[in-house]
């Protein structure tokens, strides 16, 4: 776990838009850190809530062993490793970076403001790429919700 510094923590009722992510098992601790070994330095945090045995217990839960499982794609977000505290006995799921999801999206503009058709279409279009990798894969994401779905830039993730 020493191979990451902490740049800024983050609260689950804090502010969101560095950091937002996953919210499935727990609420979970948002944290943006930088691993240094790496081209993209930025990467999430999710404290799950269980604690566990070993980093084997952690890895038998049926978040990790789908992200484990799951071919790479565009569309799904990417689980870089699994983290076992042993003193705690708190896992910690690392995730690429994204910086933000489509309820932060929805509820941040003005009530005036609607997102653009164009840009509508392009998320519904990436959403359902990564639906269909997850269903030719035998995975059926039982929750997804605006909180769900993760941006960055343009780039819509599961």
């Amino acid at each position: 776990m020493h191979k990451y510094k902490l740049i800024t923590p983050m609260s689950v009722r804090g502010s969101v838009k560095k950091a937002k992510f996953i919210e499935a098992y727990s609420k979970v601790t948002r944290n943006l850190i930088n691993h240094p070994f790496e081209t993209n330095p930025k990467v999430a945090l999710k404290f799950l809530k269980n604690t566990f045995d070993s980093l084997e217990e952690a890895s038998k839960i049926k978040e990790v062993q789908i992200l484990k499982r799951l071919p790479p794609h565009p569309n799904i977000i990417k689980m870089i490793e699994l983290l076992y505290d042993a003193p705690t006995g708190r896992a910690i799921i690392v995730f690429e970076y994204m910086e933000s999801d489509l309820h932060v999206l929805n509820t941040d503009r003005p009530d005036n403001e609607t997102i653009n058709e164009m840009n509508a279409q392009n998320y519904f279009f990436q959403i359902l790429k990564g639906i269909k990798h997850m269903h030719n894969c035998g995975i059926f994401h039982s929750h997804i919700t605006p909180k769900n779905i993760l941006i960055s830039k343009d780039t819509i993730k599961i």
